[in-house]
């Protein structure tokens, strides 16, 4: 027996709604790890800056505070290096567009859900042509989504945590 045409349609809606969800959490992760690393370069390379340089004079009256000064400067050294690197400032910004795109997606996943809800005997042909773009939305995002640094197993499996407790509430 092969399945109604309305009910395909639903099917493929509820992933494209899971993965959506997926990525969106995804990016939400990474944006909060570059921005933690942002800060923390921003603050190392502030603290070792030629004007507050002067104030590590003070630490290098004795031993520790020159191994500290040391610390610090070779720590914002690293930091600017990887800073520049990395493109920070890039990465929050590609991985904000891609939180920004699939907030906006699922959003709109949700609103066809609940039409489809509302009327169990919603157009067949119009759905389908809705759920069409709504894959190529999708699969322009998945594009966008690059190899990331921190895009570890971690990220991913606490992604997939969050998906999948929101999917419970899909289904309801």
């Amino acid at each position: 027996m092969s399945e109604s045409p309305r009910d395909i349609i639903w099917e493929k809606i509820f992933y494209t709604h899971y993965y959506t969800f997926f990525y969106e959490q995804v990016a939400i992760k990474l944006i909060r790890r570059w921005q933690i690393s942002h800060d923390v370069s921003r603050i190392i390379i502030a603290i070792t800056a030629s004007g507050t340089g002067i104030s590590g004079w003070a630490l290098w009256k004795n031993s520790i505070g020159v191994y500290t000064w040391a610390v610090i400067m070779g720590a914002a050294a690293v930091s600017s290096i990887i800073y520049a690197v990395w493109d920070v400032s890039a990465k929050i910004k590609d991985w904000t567009e891609v939180k920004n795109d699939c907030i906006n997606l699922r959003i709109e996943l949700e609103i066809m859900r609940d039409k489809m809800l509302i009327d169990k005997d919603f157009p067949v042909e119009t759905y389908q042509s809705m759920l069409v773009e709504f894959k190529k939305r999708y699969g322009e995002i998945r594009k966008r989504i690059k190899q990331d640094f921190f895009l570890t197993k971690d990220v991913n499996n606490k992604a997939k945590s969050i998906a999948d407790n929101n999917i419970e509430n899909y289904k309801k």
